[in-house]
């Protein structure tokens, strides 16, 4: 009697499926990790430089950066909203409408940059409403009106950052973070404590030399951008179209609650930093210390996060909810 054929291995084809999206997801996130990890350098660099300035110095920095980091990471949840927009399309096949949407989101990186800009030019209601003590006010006032300057081409390089993951391709971000960081932390010591020709800037030479890291980090994008076969069935390098008022609201939709979302957490950390300093410089360097080790934690299921959308996004626009749901699940 013959036998019936026997059916397909079901669980092994499953299994090698499930191994296969978790291999891509942790190659991803692993790679994001260690540019979040380069990133989260920067603020470390300037925690050790600025202490062994002065604890005044690293209390101010405390301040400042508590501030920074409530608008900073708000506009930069604002941007990243729209990696599962650009993975989408990418998963579609819609390479051209892809760059299209590039380009109409750098109405929304100058709008974001503009709000954020005029809250770190003008910090005042904030300080005092934390009755931040005005011997670290002034230091703070300095320090923020110089990160002012350095939050656009920070938020365009987190856009960038944010168009390479919706790709799959974020190793060329990470390789540009990783390369910063050691010219981050010397123009740091030395724009902080001077030198040649230089005067010692205290904590504010921390966020001058912000400012030129992420202005060579945006240089090196646009050049990237402009030269890499990677980016060329997008045609992103042409002159942007007028502004496409539906699709920036299709923005705002996605990005306003991710915002408002990431602003809640993470002011969790940084009002406390506000109220930390009514005690003193002590208390507020110390809490920068251990703010700056409660970061480094976090980078890991924020790349998790990360690496997971992008492939739920992909699946989604190629048409194949299953691999979305299967993927989400591996996430």
């Amino acid at each position: 009697m013959a036998r019936a054929p026997e059916c397909p291995a079901r669980p092994a084809n499953a299994a090698r499926s499930r191994g296969g999206e978790l291999a891509a997801i942790a190659r991803h996130a692993a790679v994001v990790l260690a540019g979040q990890l380069a990133a989260v350098a920067f603020g470390l660099a300037d925690t050790l430089i600025a202490g062994r300035y002065s604890q005044d110095a690293l209390a101010a920095l405390s301040v400042s950066v508590a501030v920074y980091v409530t608008v900073q990471v708000g506009l930069m949840g604002l941007l990243q909203a729209l990696l599962p927009v650009w993975a989408e399309l990418r998963g579609a096949g819609r390479l051209r409408q892809l760059g299209q949407s590039v380009r109409q989101s750098l109405y929304l990186l100058a709008a974001a940059s503009a709000l954020g800009m005029a809250v770190l030019l003008m910090p005042g209601p904030l300080l005092d409403a934390a009755q931040v003590p005005e011997a670290l006010q002034a230091e703070a006032r300095r320090y923020l009106a110089v990160q002012a300057w350095a939050l656009p081409p920070a938020l365009f390089f987190r856009l960038y950052s944010t168009l390479n993951q919706s790709l799959g391709q974020p190793r060329l971000v990470t390789a540009l973070q990783i390369g910063a960081v050691l010219p981050k932390a010397a123009l740091s010591a030395w724009f902080t404590f001077g030198g040649l020709g230089v005067p010692a800037q205290g904590a504010a030479g921390c966020a001058w030399a912000t400012l030129a890291v992420y202005a060579g980090l945006m240089l090196a994008a646009l050049a990237l951008l402009r030269g890499r076969p990677l980016y060329a069935p997008y045609a992103i390098w042409q002159k942007p179209e007028r502004p496409d008022w539906r699709q920036l609201a299709a923005f705002l939709r996605l990005g306003v609650p991710a915002a408002l979302a990431v602003v809640v957490e993470v002011t969790s950390f940084t009002f406390m930093a506000l109220l930390v300093a009514r005690l003193g410089a002590l208390a507020a360097a110390s809490h920068q210390i251990a703010a700056s080790v409660a970061t480094v934690v976090f980078m890991a299921p924020l790349a998790l996060g990360i690496a997971a959308s992008a492939r739920i996004s992909h699946w989604l626009g190629a048409g194949q909810p299953a691999r979305a749901r299967h993927a989400a699940a591996v996430g």
